[in-house]
């Protein structure tokens, strides 16, 4: 081996270490062999109020967080199913609902959003298939018109058509490595990135009056 490949090579073996280290974490789910909700009245629903910023300021995004962390366990007609239920409270109309699913390396959840009235009777239904892709994240915007005021709850859902399939993405990397004596080499790679889509992961979900 000559002594630039040499140099090549040492240079280039922290960067493999580091990559073959970095093993995502796989993410909580929630429990659905426990105490289970007959039916999505029974359920503890979470309060959800819309973002306002201060005058002259832009509204700061939602914190992130685990669907195991505020999913529940309910019965329905298919069995147990594990649901987030927010409960929305003094919503000006028209608003907008932006929930979005972090694409993560371990696990990326694919749900589906419906909307309630207050006796919980299904408003209307959002799919997986309904987000768009922006980046390393799936976003769905919903709008509350004056029309929806009866819309009282927002229920979030694994969408069963699309838990078990796999999201791929393929993206163009520019690396840049320093060797001595101010040489530098680039190189570049083409990365494919596989995540399965799952029952579990992270979001945020934020509601923006127009």
């Amino acid at each position: 081996m000559s002594t630039a490949m040499h140099r090549i090579a040492v240079a280039l073996l922290p960067l493999l270490l580091v990559a073959c280290a970095s093993v995502p974490k796989a993410p909580n789910r929630v429990n659905l062999q426990g105490q289970c909700a007959p039916s999505l009245a029974a359920l503890q629903p979470t309060p959800l109020t819309a973002s306002i910023a201060p005058e002259g300021k832009k509204v700061k995004a939602a914190p992130l967080t685990d669907f195991a962390a505020l999913g529940q366990c309910v019965e329905n007609e298919k069995g147990r199913v594990a649901t987030i239920m927010w409960k929305l409270q003094d919503v000006p109309l028209p608003s907008m609902v932006r929930l979005e699913i972090i694409a993560n390396d371990a696990a990326t959840l694919a749900a589906g959003m419906a909307l309630l009235d207050e006796q919980h009777r299904v408003v209307r239904r959002h799919g997986f298939h309904e987000f768009a892709r922006r980046g390393r994240s799936f976003t769905l915007d919903m709008f509350l018109n004056p029309s929806d005021d009866g819309v009282r709850y927002l229920v979030l859902t694994p969408d069963p058509d699309w838990v078990g399939k796999q999201d791929e993405t393929i993206s163009g990397i520019t690396n840049t490595v320093y060797l001595a004596y101010g040489a530098v080499y680039n190189y570049g790679t083409e990365g494919k990135s596989v995540r399965q889509l799952s029952d579990a992961g992270q979001l945020r979900i934020q509601i923006l009056p127009l």
